[in-house]
């Protein structure tokens, strides 16, 4: 990802360095329904808003990680 990527979806491993966790255990909050996903076909992206939401609130499960 570039500085300044104002993009709106993110790919998943994308999405778990911005998270700082592994994609494995991003792909596990996906499956536990955690963070929430859009599938365009067979690609699976992140909102970036569901990265802000995280960050604000914190997972459902124990709070952020």
């Amino acid at each position: 990802m570039q500085q300044g990527d104002d993009r709106v979806l993110l790919r998943v491993g994308e999405a778990a360095r911005l998270l700082a966790l592994s994609e494995r255990a991003t792909w596990r909050l996906i499956a536990e329904r955690e963070l929430r996903v859009i599938k365009l076909g067979r690609a699976t992206r992140v909102p970036r808003s569901e990265l802000d939401r995280i960050a604000r609130d914190g997972l459902a499960k124990g709070g952020a990680r």
